[in-house]
């Protein structure tokens, strides 16, 4: 498959999307009555899963080269899928770990070039700025701990803007991506500002529709991979 063509077709990839469609549908609408943390964990978990049989169908087709940033991809989505379970039953601390491992997959998948640095600095700026806003209410490990995964979500952030850095190297899967990835940022700081500083209205919405977004968006970055081992630095 040639990188020219691999872009959005949309026949095919909605096709394959809609059962994370379906999922999130019943997620949102209280489809199946939830009566134990089972239901209630494969529930909030089955958008992911849907996902990540998404990628690896796309896995399938792909030549050698370009399935380790699939696997990378992967391997996101089923630690952000843990993260989801252990968020439910009410391990923030392991939930929150758990994310931050996935995404680790996600920066290794992006990778570090273009460097992209003013991207960089924005992001960092933007999780110092909130970190100063929430450290006070914080207490414990959490005022280490919740800077460190902040750090961690933006440079997420960082390193999926970077690959829109040239304009010779846009897609409308890149942007896409970006969007979400955004998504993935706006999700957590309200869960930081619900959980920590004040009550948001409807929060629960907010937070998990930005987050299933962020999560499509992730999926959906391996209809445009990247070969580590082609790109060259480019400060």
């Amino acid at each position: 498959m040639k990188t020219s063509n691999r872009c959005f077709q949309f026949g095919g990839v909605l096709t394959k999307l809609i059962p994370y469609f379906i999922a999130v549908v019943i997620y949102f609408t209280d489809f199946i009555p939830i009566e134990s943390d089972i239901v209630g964990i494969v529930i909030k978990c089955l958008p992911i899963w849907c996902l990540i049989i998404f990628v690896g169908l796309h896995t399938i087709n792909y030549e050698k080269e370009y399935k380790w940033f699939c696997y990378m991809v992967m391997f996101g989505l089923l630690f952000g899928s843990l993260g989801d379970a252990l968020l439910y039953i009410g391990n923030f601390i392991e939930g929150a770990a758990s994310f931050a491992v996935g995404h680790i997959f996600y920066i290794t998948a992006y990778g570090w070039n273009p460097r992209a640095w003013i991207f960089g600095v924005i992001c960092y700026a933007l999780i110092i700025g909130l970190s100063i806003y929430i450290i006070p209410y914080l207490d414990g490990f959490l005022i280490v701990g919740l800077p460190l995964y902040g750090a961690i979500i933006v440079t997420m952030l960082w390193r999926a803007s970077a690959r829109i850095y040239l304009k010779k190297d846009w897609t409308i899967t890149k942007w896409f991506v970006v969007f979400c990835a955004i998504n993935f940022v706006v999700s957590d700081a309200f869960i930081g500002i619900d959980m920590f500083v004040t009550d948001i209205p409807n929060s629960h919405y907010i937070i998990m529709s930005t987050y299933y977004v962020a999560q499509l968006g992730m999926a959906i970055s391996v209809l445009d991979p990247r070969i580590p081992e082609k790109h060259k630095d480019i400060a």
